[in-house]
């Protein structure tokens, strides 16, 4: 069974305004439908664990894969922890519901954000509806052939960007429907050639799971970054005093999203992070001061950021932007469209 959807834009032109608003609202109606679904199968998830392996995340080796152990429970905790290469064994994500965490055994060097609690099921909504919203408005969809993926049936999803935009990039969502859950995400250039690849190995669903799955405590001799969201805010004018690096800010953001606070983090080093956003969807933008590149053999998909190169990084629904512009090197992380994030960074002068 296949099923073809056609660019609004080619629709527009054809019919009369009256008819274009019904459309309008139709496909308002119909994001809604769509996100509201997603939102109650992904609730209906306990938990998995599973074994991702990615592809076009090495630097060095654009087709080697990068193998991850992920443990998931709802609601929203995960962790997830690379095996392969051995290079970067170690390398973990962990976010147990209110705090974050980041850890880089191989340089001894860690990250924690605490107070990122968990939004409430609406503004979930809100937030699958805005993604559904985008992917309508800038895809063309085909429904292609289920497939079997770690075991499971999924029903794999072609989109083809409507525009030519720099990263809207064609790719396939094979997507397991009991619970609106990606088993493999391939994204392809305009060329077709391979960009980026994740897939589940190993899966299973509904599992029992351990204590320790979402802790962790980092070595006594590990130099940590420590971030608390629910600190209380600065001024501009007092992070423009206190940093030791230009202060840089984007020129783009995402409809709806507003700058929240600015805070400090809590060691020694001038460090600054922006925290913007609306309800359940969420952007940061960190700055410190540039020690050199950024470290070659850290993971990420090369994009470029004006005249530099930065590196994206996916984690579940977060996906984050690092690359130095003059003397700040700047690190972006949201939960919106990766090509959204790229377009913000490029932005920030």
């Amino acid at each position: 069974m296949k099923a073809s959807s056609i660019s609004h834009r080619f629709i527009r032109r054809l019919l009369p305004p009256a008819v274009v608003l019904c459309l309008t609202a139709c496909t308002n109606l119909f994001a809604q439908a769509i996100s509201d679904q997603m939102v109650n199968n992904l609730l209906a998830l306990e938990s998995y664990r599973a074994q991702i392996a990615e592809t076009g995340l090495i630097q060095t080796d654009p087709k080697a894969k990068v193998v991850r152990k992920v443990v998931y429970q709802k609601p929203w905790k995960v962790r997830s922890e690379v095996l392969e290469p051995g290079s970067r064994a170690g390398d973990l994500f962990i976010y147990d519901g209110e705090t974050m965490i980041f850890w880089y055994p191989n340089e001894l060097f860690g990250i924690r954000v605490r107070g990122l609690e968990n939004p409430p099921v609406p503004q979930i909504r809100d937030h699958v509806e805005l993604l559904t919203r985008y992917n309508m408005k800038n895809y063309a969809w085909q429904m292609r052939e289920p497939l079997k993926i770690a075991g499971y049936e999924a029903t794999p999803w072609k989109a083809v960007p409507m525009e030519k935009l720099d990263y809207l990039y064609p790719y396939v969502s094979s997507v397991y429907n009991r619970y609106s859950l990606p088993l493999k995400v391939e994204i392809t250039t305009p060329k077709g050639e391979l960009w980026y690849r994740m897939e589940f190995e190993k899966a299973g669903f509904d599992v029992a799971l351990e204590p320790g799955d979402f802790t962790f405590e980092f070595p006594r001799n590990a130099v940590v970054f420590e971030w608390d969201h629910r600190d209380e805010g600065i001024t501009m004018e007092e992070a423009k005093a206190t940093m030791n690096f230009d202060i840089r800010l984007p020129e783009y953001l995402p409809p709806g999203v507003e700058q929240k606070k600015i805070i400090r983090s809590k060691h020694c080093l001038p460090m600054v992070s922006f925290i913007m956003g609306r309800d359940a969807s969420y952007l940061s933008l960190t700055q410190n001061r540039a020690a050199g590149d950024i470290t070659p053999q850290m993971l990420g998909k090369k994009v470029r950021i004006g005249d530099r190169d930065g590196y994206l990084n996916f984690n579940g629904s977060f996906a984050s932007v690092m690359w130095i512009q003059g003397n700040t090197q700047l690190t972006l992380v949201g939960n919106y469209p990766y090509p959204e994030l790229i377009r913000i960074a490029r932005s920030v002068k």
